[in-house]
């Protein structure tokens, strides 16, 4: 709310202000810090999208073994092309076994693949949650302050009541 008026400031008068430039924090893009991009995804989505460049000679210089089996992979598990097309309301079974089997081999411990649901980002999993969660407006979500507004809006929207409570690490 105040960072854009601010951003504006430092171009046209850049004197009175105790600072020289804004970082967004809260946007989520990371990028905008500095942090470099993480590729993968990107090049994974490309070979899903051009089916052209799996089968192209210079698709082995231009992308990793690691990207070219990936997209592979999710193709063969896929009933259509994966970008362009509507899938099952979960999402395709095959990334969802590969999710499944990632998280066993990071944490130890087996997950059901018919159990994840992937959206896309974390606004429509929160607003999926919370319709799922609130019936009316007797339906209450706890939830600890501080808080990114993007949980206090949804239960909002969907009608719920937001119990806020201070996070206390003295009382546990």
């Amino acid at each position: 709310m105040y960072a854009q008026p601010l951003q504006q400031q430092l171009q046209t008068q850049p004197g009175p202000l105790p600072f020289g430039e804004i970082l967004y924090c809260n946007i989520g893009n990371p990028e905008s810090l500095g942090q470099q991009p993480i590729t993968l995804f990107s090049e994974v989505l490309a070979l899903c999208d051009h089916l052209c460049l799996l089968v192209g000679e210079e698709t082995k210089s231009l992308f990793s073994a690691n990207t070219i089996s990936r997209a592979t992979n999710i193709l063969a598990s896929s009933p259509g092309r994966v970008t362009i097309a509507y899938s099952y309301n979960q999402s395709i079974k095959g990334l969802r076994d590969a999710i499944a089997a990632g998280i066993a081999a990071r944490d130890g411990f087996s997950a059901n693949a018919d159990a994840i649901f992937l959206t896309d980002g974390a606004s429509p999993r929160v607003h999926l949650m919370m319709q799922l969660l609130i019936r009316n407006e007797k339906d209450g979500i706890s939830w600890p302050i501080p808080r990114y507004p993007l949980y206090s809006s949804s239960i909002a929207l969907h009608g719920g009541a937001l119990v806020l409570y201070y996070l206390d690490e003295l009382t546990g």
